[in-house]
């Protein structure tokens, strides 16, 4: 027993540490593809984006909540040390003051202090990778004028916006589909309401964190 608790422990090490470089991997190919123009800058922030997220988001089956503190801990700690030297700056550009970067590992570390359920984290940090993703991608790609509205001086778009609640929308559904988690129906459509609110008024960056975190917080009320 105790020859197989030590695989699964290195099993499951086995996965955070894949992907790990499987997101520094995405990262330095879509900066080079990008130095290359081959890949908008848009799309290359943003699949490193997607892809980071998703797997941190299960992260929760594999290792303690201290360690993805840790790890988060750790990460925040590159965006610094990389902001300082310039690593893989093209693809972490963004036309507009913003500090996401920063605010997205604090998220994380605000999370595991409440220490949600699995399932609870994996949904809100998939509104992260996912909805605020393909919300931007969407809306850059097709929710120009005259769809578009200001938040603080931020353009936003309707379609993305409506990207955004649909992905918020079937992510809070899944609860009910595929876990035994229990889920009062008003929010249902209250999260999604929320959340895109949050991603409407997270100022610099601040989306990062006020989404995942105020998601977390609403599904534990």
């Amino acid at each position: 027993l105790d020859h197989l608790r030590n695989y699964c422990i290195i099993a499951d090490m086995w996965f955070v540490i894949v992907s790990l470089i499987l997101s520094f991997g995405v990262l330095a190919w879509s900066d080079k593809l990008l130095k290359n123009h081959r890949l908008s800058q848009e799309f290359a922030r943003k699949s490193s984006h997607i892809l980071s997220g998703t797997l941190v988001a299960f992260w929760p089956w594999f290792i303690s909540w201290n360690w993805i503190a840790i790890l988060a801990a750790i990460y925040l700690l590159g965006v610094i040390l990389s902001r300082k030297t310039s690593l893989f700056k093209d693809v972490r550009f963004v036309n507009r003051l913003s500090w996401g970067e920063y605010f997205y590992p604090t998220g994380v570390i605000a999370i595991c202090l409440i220490q949600p359920t699995n399932i609870v984290f994996a949904v809100a940090m998939l509104h992260f990778s996912l909805g605020d993703a393909f919300a931007a991608i969407i809306g850059r790609e097709y929710g120009k004028n005259p769809y578009q509205y200001k938040v603080f001086g931020q353009t936003k778009s309707i379609i993305g916006s409506l990207v955004f609640v649909a992905i918020s929308l079937c992510l809070v559904g899944s609860l009910l589909l595929f876990s035994t988690y229990s889920l009062s129906p008003w929010l249902i459509l209250v999260v999604p309401l929320v959340a895109t609110i949050l991603e409407n008024i997270g100022e610099y960056g601040s989306d990062n964190l006020l989404v995942p975190l105020g998601v977390v917080i609403m599904l534990n009320i």
